[in-house]
Order: C-alpha cells, then sequence, then structure tokens
C-alpha cells in the first residue's frame, strides 16, 4: 500500500487534485452557461432572472398525460397563438415569453409533439399547424412509423444490412413505451443525462494526461533502483502502478461527476427522474424504455468504464517510452485521433473500431438514438451491452500486454 501512495502522490499530488477540481467545475459551470442560453426568454434577459424562471418552474409538481386530447389541445393553443401574430417579434423571432407563458407546463411537451409530426431531422413547429384530426388520433403509431422509416434511411445512407428479425425486434421493444407517456419537469435529470457524456470527455483527456508519466522513472525516490533489483521486484512494482492508475481515475471521475451532478442539481433540480425519456424531444424516438434516473445511471457505469479503459490504453501506449514527454505525446496523438475519427461519421469504422474506445463509448446520445445492434455468431446483441463488455475485454488485453511488456524492458 506504501508503493501505492507513493506513485499516487507522484501523479495525482494536492496541487494537480486542486487544478482538475478547478478544471472539472468550470466544464461544468459552462455547460450551464450553455443551457442557460436556451433558456433565455429574451435577449436582455440576465442569467439571474433565468434562474429564477427555472427555479419558479421547479416548483411545478404536476405530472400529465400525453393524451390524444392534450396533443389536440396543444396544437390548437399553438394555432390559436401563431394567428395572433404575437408569437414573434418585428424580426420573426419566436417570443418564448409569450410562449411560455401560454403553455405552462405543456412547454416540456410541445417539442416532443413537434418532433412526432416534423420530417426526419427536421424541427419545424408550423408543421403541427395543419395536423389532421386522424394524425392527431394515430400520434403514438405515427412515432413507430417514425422509427421504422429512420431505420430505413440508416440503411439507405450507410448501404447496411438489417436483418428483418433484428428491425422487429427494435420496433417491438419501441411498442412498449408506456401510451399515453407521462411527462413533466425533469429538467435536471434531462441536462444531466446529457451533460455527462462531455464532462467525461474532459474526464479522459485527464485522465490520459495524468497516467502517462506512471511508468516513467522516478529520480526522486529512486524507485526503480530500490525494487528493479530483481524480476519479482519489477513485476510487483508494475502491479502496484496498475493499481495505482485504477485508483487515480476512479478518485478522478468520482470527482468529475460529484462536482457536475452538484451543479446541475442544485441549479435545475432533481424532480423528474422516474419519467420515461421519450417524454423529451431528443428521445422520441428511441426505442430503450427506460428512466431519466436509469438513463443516468447507466451512463455514469459506462463512462467509468471508458475512464478505466483508457487508463489501460495510456498504460500500454507508454510502456514503448520511457521519457514522459514521449508517453505523453503519444497518449496526446491518440486522443486527438479518437477526436478526429469521431466526428467522422464514418459507419463502419465507428461499428467495428470506435465504437469500442473510450471517446465514442460515452456518445450517449447516438448510444439510445440508432438502431442497429452487434450480431455474434447469430445472436444479436444490444449495443448498450455490447460495447462496454468489449471495452472490458480491451481492458484485459491491455493488462496482459502491460505485463508482458514490463517484462522484456529493463526499465518501468
Amino acid at each position: 500500500m506504501k508503493i501505492i501512495s507513493l506513485e499516487r502522490k507522484r501523479i495525482l499530488g494536492w496541487k494537480n487534485i486542486f487544478v482538475i477540481i478547478l478544471v472539472l467545475i468550470l466544464v461544468s459551470l459552462f455547460l450551464v452557461w450553455v443551457y442557460f442560453s436556451d433558456y433565455k426568454e429574451n435577449n436582455d434577459q440576465t442569467l439571474f432572472q433565468v434562474y429564477k424562471n427555472i427555479k419558479e418552474d421547479r416548483k411545478s409538481t404536476r405530472t400529465n398525460l400525453l393524451t390524444i386530447d392534450k396533443v389536440k389541445d396543444v396544437k390548437d393553443r399553438y394555432k390559436m397563438l401563431y394567428k395572433s401574430k404575437n408569437l414573434t417579434d418585428d424580426s420573426g423571432n419566436l417570443r418564448k415569453d409569450v410562449f411560455n407563458s401560454e403553455f405552462k407546463e405543456d412547454k416540456y411537451i410541445f417539442d416532443t409533439i413537434v418532433t412526432n409530426y416534423s420530417p426526419a431531422f427536421n424541427y419545424d413547429p408550423s408543421c403541427i399547424l395543419d395536423v389532421s384530426n386522424q394524425d392527431i388520433n394515430d400520434f403514438y403509431k405515427i412515432r413507430l412509423n417514425k422509427i421504422d422509416q429512420l431505420m430505413g434511411n440508416r440503411i439507405n445512407s450507410n448501404n447496411v444490412e438489417l436483418f428483418s428479425k433484428e428491425r422487429n425486434e427494435i420496433l417491438e421493444e419501441a411498442s412498449k413505451m408506456q401510451e399515453p407517456i407521462k411527462y413533466s419537469y425533469a429538467e435536471g435529470f434531462k441536462l444531466a443525462g446529457d451533460g455527462i457524456g462531455i464532462v467525461t470527455r474532459v474526464i479522459i483527456i485527464i485522465v490520459g494526461i495524468v497516467i502517462a508519466p506512471l511508468f516513467s522513472e522516478d529520480k526522486q525516490t529512486k524507485m526503480n533502483e530500490i525494487i528493479l533489483s530483481t524480476k519479482l521486484g519489477r513485476n510487483k512494482l508494475t502491479f502496484y502502478r496498475i493499481l495505482t492508475a485504477l485508483l487515480t481515475t476512479t478518485i478522478i471521475y468520482i470527482l468529475g461527476v460529484i462536482i457536475f451532478s452538484v451543479i446541475i442539481f442544485s441549479i435545475f433540480g432533481i424532480k423528474g427522474g422516474n419519467l420515461y425519456i421519450q417524454s423529451g424531444a431528443g428521445y422520441w424516438f428511441s426505442p430503450y424504455n427506460i428512466t431519466y434516473l436509469q438513463q443516468f445511471i447507466i451512463n455514469i457505469v459506462i463512462g467509468y468504464i471508458a475512464c478505466i479503459l483508457m487508463a489501460f490504453i495510456t498504460m500500454f501506449i507508454t510502456t514503448f517510452a520511457k521519457k514522459i514527454i514521449y508517453g505523453v505525446s503519444f497518449v496526446s496523438m491518440f486522443v486527438l485521433a479518437m477526436m478526429y475519427f469521431g466526428v467522422a461519421n464514418n459507419y463502419y469504422l465507428d461499428y467495428y473500431l470506435l465504437n469500442f474506445l473510450p471517446w465514442n463509448l460515452v456518445n450517449y446520445f447516438n448510444m439510445y438514438t440508432t438502431y442497429y445492434r452487434y450480431n455474434l455468431f447469430g445472436t444479436q446483441i444490444d449495443k448498450m451491452i455490447f460495447q462496454p463488455v468489449v471495452a472490458l475485454i480491451i481492458i484485459l488485453v491491455a493488462f496482459v500486454g502491460i505485463l508482458c511488456r514490463k517484462k522484456k524492458t529493463r526499465y518501468l
């Protein structure tokens, strides 16, 4: 334990911890600032006024049902407001103050209704103005048709094969969504589920930087000279340093999750964790019938696996470089490569490689809203299970690789 403590202090002293905490706080506050900009009712509204509005919304205790009658009511009210010409200002921009005053709690479901009737990937509120009574009655049926359409679009755009059995299973899972779905104020969990992916990516970068020097020589304690006198000593130090990496990564990740959660939930509240993610427009077409709380927990677990994976990849890469500068450079190039190819949006590259690496592993929105599974010897496995499991296998392979690599080298 003394060795682990010394090694941990070498790469994660109090100074580094303070810097990491500061970075995580700034990232979390930046996300809050971005979220606040979406809640502004006009450009003149201050952040404090936005916070007061959010605080007022948090007092809502009503949980409503998105019934067919509610869809018709929202459509009629929006149409009336649209015709009154009070909905937009002189520049044609939406007057959120007028909109929020009219719809109150229903503003949280308005985007979902619009998304259901809008063309795919084209959010258009005006599309609900002329929605027929038949379309209103078929509200939930249209959702399933859209999911089927989105699966067809993916097949055509990527030239991939989606087995009819797989397609039917996804549609069957999507059809199990509660009807009519409940909705209410759930901004805290909604934003936490979305933002935790960004925070985790920052943590992944931090882990790479912090872990990179772990296998370099420590000239202050002369640890190499003391313990590497025998082969047994070398193996023991390698194992202890791997444990140090696990401990360090865990500390950083827990700090990140706590800081982000405290900031988000203290501002936006903790209500709505029991609501299904489909109550929000972003996940309306998701086939996963889980609540916001379940989603947040799943994201945290997968995020932890991604950070541990990054730690092991970093250790394996740095076994090829004795000097710290070389190790940090190699790790930096690896992170930049993940970031670059992560935005390239190449289906085959994502499907067969990038989805199992840390950066894409925490692309939660893609995980919940895309329609594909992995075929393993004829068995269809959900990506939410398959990707983390493969990541754990990569961690095991990297662990063995580190041990084997260290047996062949004279330095750590």
